[in-house]
């Protein structure tokens, strides 16, 4: 993950956040719901649903505007 200068939205940011993790070494994060998304920027709509699992342990994170 790198350090970006500048404004961004949330929906944005939330990708961002999601992206990385998914991308991290070891692809023990992937995505838990496909129809989570940020296509759609307006009120809550933009979020992300990641799933970590490493052996027997299992964790979901959500990213919510």
């Amino acid at each position: 993950m790198g350090y970006t200068t500048g404004a961004k939205i949330l929906p944005d940011i939330i990708d961002e956040i999601a992206a990385a993790l998914i991308a991290s070494s070891g692809g023990n994060w992937t995505n838990a719901d496909a129809t989570w998304t940020t296509t759609t920027k307006t009120g809550n709509l933009a979020r992300r649903a990641l799933k970590y699992t490493n052996g027997g342990e299992v964790v979901y994170l959500a990213l919510e505007c």
